[in-house]
């Protein structure tokens, strides 16, 4: 008996149809840079700031005793340090999404923290978004000199954490994790261990020139004489936005595969007969 013309797909083809949104969705994936840390050759550093590819025997990041991460020590001597890395030519544009493994392994610390520092150059009058780490906080940073802001939440210590920010330097607003989420246009949204937890975050006031302007610049400097030691890992700068949305990992591509499969298989036996 012919396949009922109702239902004429084949098996592969319905599975290709299953999955074609996933897949797309993975071909549009761009990763503008990425940074394991086994060397530091993509960045550069202030004279005064200790900076090392130190290997985790610890399993500190919890991704093997081989594995290597960054080692950041700022030492309280009345000068600024920064560690920087320029993206021109390669960088995300005006949206994207930055991403990194942090391990904090002391308590306290003289000053203020460290802030991440997003921009077109790594001063404070070419930086769009600023975001501190600080004895144990994420808090927003702002004003002419990039300084600490409100705070925003809370982290452990000498425990594996890892930061998304999520930057909109355009004048309108996005949308993202499947259409979730909506950050204004020059804002920032921030997540914390896979959890959002400061929404539309304000750019640095006084720098709206560079609103519309492609990001080319990622830093982490110092504030007001911090004496403190940060672990950094895994991180990444992409164009499209992931946070948020529900991308099956690879086990379940498999079982959305098998299923899709079987389905389109007992679907097309019935019809056939």
């Amino acid at each position: 008996m012919k396949a009922n013309s109702l239902f004429p797909v084949h098996p592969v083809t319905l599975l290709a149809l299953v999955l074609s949104p996933f897949l797309f969705a993975t071909a549009r994936a761009t990763i503008v840079f990425s940074d394991d840390f086994s060397d530091l050759s993509n960045w550069t550093k202030s004279a005064a700031l200790t900076a090392e590819s130190v290997t985790d025997t610890g399993n500190l990041f919890q991704k093997g005793t081989d594995n290597n991460y960054l080692k950041l020590v700022f030492a309280s001597d009345g000068t600024a340090h920064s560690f920087n890395t320029t993206l021109a030519g390669t960088g995300p544009g005006t949206t994207g999404q930055i991403s990194f493994d942090f391990y904090d392994p002391q308590a306290g610390g003289n000053g203020n923290g460290v802030v991440l520092r997003i921009g077109t150059g790594h001063a404070n009058a070419s930086t769009a978004f600023g975001l501190a780490l600080r004895r144990g906080a994420l808090l927003t940073a702002n004003g002419g000199s990039v300084g600490l802001g409100s705070g925003i939440t809370t982290y452990g210590y000498k425990v594996p954490h890892t930061l998304t920010v999520v930057f909109n330097n355009s004048a309108s607003a996005i949308t993202y994790g499947n259409g979730n989420y909506t950050l204004a246009g020059s804002a920032l949204d921030v997540w914390l261990d896979g959890v959002r937890v400061g929404a539309g975050i304000a750019s640095v006031s006084g720098n709206s020139a560079l609103l519309g302007k492609d990001i080319t610049a990622i830093n982490f400097s110092d504030k007001s004489g911090y004496n403190g030691t940060l672990y950094i890992d895994n991180f990444e700068v992409r164009t499209d936005i992931t946070i948020g949305s529900a991308i099956p990992e690879p086990a379940a591509w498999t079982l959305l595969a098998g299923l899709a499969m079987l389905a389109g298989t007992a679907a097309w036996t019935r019809l056939r007969r």
